[in-house]
């Protein structure tokens, strides 16, 4: 399995770390680090996350408020977003 971001969902993931590096030093790295493993997690187990749209599932990072969207397409995962629960998923037309 091979995974890859979108550039909405890179942009997302880029931000969310900013934002909580700048909270403290150190949060940044420690939501990488988490976003990480549920990556991780996705190339072993790619049907783990709750499916929410016929081929759109979501995946939760552990400790932080976020779930990776994304679609797997043959041996492909392709993450369409890195979303803030309080977000709404519009965008990424999981109807």
């Amino acid at each position: 399995m091979k995974i890859e971001f979108d550039e909405i969902a890179e942009f997302e993931y880029h931000t969310a770390y900013i934002w909580y590096e700048n909270q403290r030093l150190g949060l940044g790295l420690e939501f990488e680090n988490c976003v990480e493993a549920a990556i991780g997690l996705l190339l072993r187990f790619p049907t783990i996350g709750s499916l929410i749209s016929n081929d759109t599932r979501r995946m939760l990072v552990r400790r932080f408020p976020y779930g990776l969207y994304y679609r797997v397409n043959g041996a492909l995962i392709e993450t369409i977003g890195v979303r803030h629960f309080k977000q709404k998923p519009k965008f990424l037309k999981v109807v």
